[in-house]
């Protein structure tokens, strides 16, 4: 169990030796990243980190986490936005993403690493997102030019940065190059998935291609009700981090639902032929599919409480 959960192989159930031999390269890697599953920051202001053995087996103590002062510092960011606070967002927003020291839980592989490599990753570029969109709140157009040219060469599939780009670009009187920079992003995903940009990309390149007044969309949401996931409503990259919906499928569900209208229930994914009935069935206690009309109620009823 252990040996499958940190390299991928079995473990003899005879082999004690090797047991106890994993156990002192388990401690070893944890003194070296000073995170094991949920880490993968920066670590080197953690408290230390032990294996301790056990009669019934070995537990792992930890300090404090730079992951937990990673998330901690978002959160504090999108309430000092909320709050009106955009100078003070933009720089507490950035001392959580420096935090980052290279590619989290670098050298360390198994199923259990990989996994959490991946959520970290996400999390560090919806991270990204949050911090553009404070600085465009800002006004902050021409100097966010190169730092999210770079961020979207880091993240190429994270439409919100794109978008983003585009849109500093297009506020910076460099709309020629914000619609290059939209015939690139679709140039990409025809290439990679074999499908159009989703509908944020499509609508920013409508209002720029027209001159309309631009908004910039509003920061993404972070989707945590309850392990619940809203089909209708939720980017590409959360319906990805569904078992059994891979890239792919999570852009042509998002798709989809920008040209085809929402979904009624979780088997319109199959009655459109987006996904298997097995992945649906598998998921049925996740999937939910929120009315775009319920979230505009919400949101008057909210307008008429303030």
């Amino acid at each position: 169990m252990l040996g499958g959960a940190v390299d991928g192989r079995s473990l003899h159930t005879t082999a004690a030796d090797t047991l106890r031999l994993r156990c002192r390269r388990l401690r070893f890697r944890c003194r070296l990243t000073k995170l094991l599953v949920d880490g993968g920051v920066r670590g080197d202001r953690a408290g230390p980190v032990r294996v301790a053995g056990r009669r019934a087996g070995n537990v792992l103590h930890t300090g404090a986490l730079d992951s937990e002062e990673f998330r901690n510092g978002l959160a504090r960011a999108d309430a000092e936005r909320r709050a009106g606070h955009l100078e003070d967002a933009a720089r507490i927003a950035r001392s959580a993403l420096d935090l980052w020291r290279g590619e989290a839980l670098g050298g360390l592989t198994g199923p259990i690493f990989e996994a959490a490599r991946t959520r970290l990753h996400e999390e560090r570029a919806s991270a990204w997102e949050l911090w553009a969109e404070i600085e465009l709140s800002r006004g902050g157009f021409a100097g966010l030019v190169s730092e999210l040219s770079r961020l979207v060469e880091e993240f190429p599939l994270r439409e919100g940065l794109r978008a983003q780009l585009m849109i500093a670009l297009y506020r910076s009187g460099r709309q020629a190059e914000a619609l290059a920079a939209f015939r690139d992003a679709r140039e990409f995903f025809l290439d990679e998935l074999g499908a159009e940009p989703g509908e944020r990309l499509q609508e920013t390149h409508r209002q720029i291609l027209h001159n309309e007044p631009f908004t910039a969309p509003p920061v993404p949401r972070v989707y945590d009700d309850g392990g619940l996931i809203d089909v209708n409503h939720a980017p590409e990259h959360v319906i990805a981090t569904l078992s059994g919906i891979n890239r792919v499928e999570a852009h042509q569900i998002v798709l989809d639902r920008h040209h085809n209208g929402p979904f009624i229930n979780p088997d319109d994914l199959v009655r459109r032929g987006l996904v298997t009935p097995r992945t649906v069935r598998r998921l049925a206690s996740r999937l939910i599919c929120v009315p775009p009309e319920s979230q505009a109620q919400a949101g008057a009823q909210t307008r008429e409480l303030r």
